[in-house]
């Protein structure tokens, strides 16, 4: 409740008031009436946010589904696994335009052969692969790696 001739500032407005009682309906439209307008920067409104691509179009996307894929394909021994539970390889995959695997080449092998060759055999077994989008011409078909950890198979 304001007390009769208390001072009210508004320091950011550049007002002081004066109120001898408390304001009604009509002196508060008064009073808010009063009060300058701000200047609001003007600003252009938003561009519309351009659509992100779908994740087919992008290499890491493809990359994720041909690895889900391979990885799908993947049954190596459970022996194998409890065995060397740190073995890891890496291929290269190169896919062609239509899906088809055109070649697999090491990155990286674990030295254990059944180990790598359950890695080639999921590759194998995981084709056709997805077409490579437009987007993305000649890229599958310069190559994908693929890793193979036996932690990673143990995970899931």
């Amino acid at each position: 409740m304001l007390r009769p001739r208390s001072l009210l500032v508004v320091p950011a407005l550049g007002l002081a008031l004066v109120a001898a009682r408390p304001a009604g309906a009509e002196d508060l439209d008064k009073l808010l009436n009063s009060i300058p307008d701000a200047e609001i920067e003007q600003t252009a409104p938003p561009a519309e946010a351009a659509e992100a691509p779908p994740e087919e179009v992008t290499l890491p996307g493809y990359l994720t589904k041909v690895q889900a894929d391979i990885w799908a394909s993947w049954t190596p021994k459970a022996k194998l696994i409890k065995k060397n539970p740190k073995a890891k390889t890496s291929f290269m995959v190169k896919i062609g335009r239509e899906g088809e695997l055109l070649g697999v080449s090491p990155v990286s092998l674990s030295g254990i052969k059944a180990f790598d060759q359950s890695a080639l055999d999921a590759i194998a077994a995981a084709e056709p692969y997805p077409v490579p989008p437009r987007e993305l011409d000649g890229d599958a078909e310069r190559g994908l790696v693929i890793d193979f950890k036996a932690r990673q198979y143990a995970k899931r």
